[in-house]
């Protein structure tokens, strides 16, 4: 069954058009490693050179928001979906 990573419409170009994309990892930052490294034009825009998630995106774990300070480091199972959700800025 494995891990899910929903992409928004912003990023599925650089996926070859999918939205949804198995991955394989134990944490949020493994998950998302291993997308990159499927999907290598995502580079650079979910995380930073330092393995950060940029500020401009809001995770969300089977459609349960999660905390940001150790949003990378939350420990995933078996049939778990990521979504990354761009964040709205206003002014």
């Amino acid at each position: 069954m494995g891990i899910n990573v929903k992409l928004p419409r912003l990023l599925q170009e650089e996926a070859q058009g999918v939205r949804l994309i198995e991955v394989r990892g134990r944490t949020v930052f493994e998950c998302l490693k291993d997308l990159i490294h499927r999907h290598p034009r995502l580079e650079g825009r979910i995380l930073d050179g330092e393995g950060r998630l940029l500020l401009q995106w809001m995770l969300y774990i089977n459609d349960q928001g999660i905390a940001r300070a150790d949003e990378l480091a939350t420990p995933l199972k078996d049939g778990d979906t990521i979504l990354l959700v761009p964040v709205a800025a206003g002014g």
